[in-house]
């Protein structure tokens, strides 16, 4: 069952990326990403319904909610980025891309490693214990169905609501890469 979720999720998450960078180019990318992560919200939140032993093909429904919201943050996300140094251009005069990617890429790899710090110590604040020779206790099961449902649901809840501040709009963004092409004609 975990092969048939996973190749799921990637196959939905290679098609929703098309999808998800035209409605972005149609109605903004702030828009789109709050709706898509919004879906990956309720996906994860649908955790704890569908994953259930009696029923194993449910747990197809969270991996198709979820999947696009990881083509969104990839590709949506990393664009949003580039408006940010056309912006900073627009207020400092100079580009800074460099900067800008390596801040990005220095939050991406200090996530993963926060994440991958805090899964042993969720895993044992669930009680697991590896000793069992058999299936866990219910109160760990429950634990952990909990957790893998309701923790990325509230992070990417926090994630939309920062994400409604983010001040560039579409017209905002083409009305300063139209300033910025007039000042680089004029510097030329």
């Amino acid at each position: 069952m975990f092969g048939i979720v996973g190749t799921t999720f990637n196959i939905v998450n290679f098609m929703a990326i098309p999808l998800v960078c035209y409605l972005a180019n149609k109605y903004g990318k702030r828009k789109v990403l709050i709706i898509i992560l919004s879906m990956a919200a309720i996906g994860s939140l649908s955790k704890w319904v569908c994953y259930d032993p009696a029923m194993p093909y449910l747990q197809l429904i969270p991996a198709v909610l979820t999947a696009p919201g990881l083509g969104a943050v990839w590709g949506v996300a990393f664009a949003m980025i580039a408006d940010v140094c056309d912006y900073d251009e627009f207020q400092h005069g100079s580009r800074r891309e460099g900067m800008f990617g390596a801040v990005q890429n220095w939050a991406n790899k200090l996530s993963v490693s926060i994440s991958l710090l805090c899964a042993g110590l969720i895993l044992q604040m669930t009680g697991f214990d590896a000793s069992l020779d058999g299936p866990q206790s219910v109160d760990t099961i429950t634990m952990m169905r909990a957790l893998d449902s309701f923790v990325p649901a509230v992070a990417v809840g926090v994630a939309c609501l920062l994400l409604s501040y983010y001040p560039l709009s579409t017209s905002k963004v083409h009305r300063i890469q139209a300033i910025l092409r007039y000042r680089n004609a004029r510097k030329i």
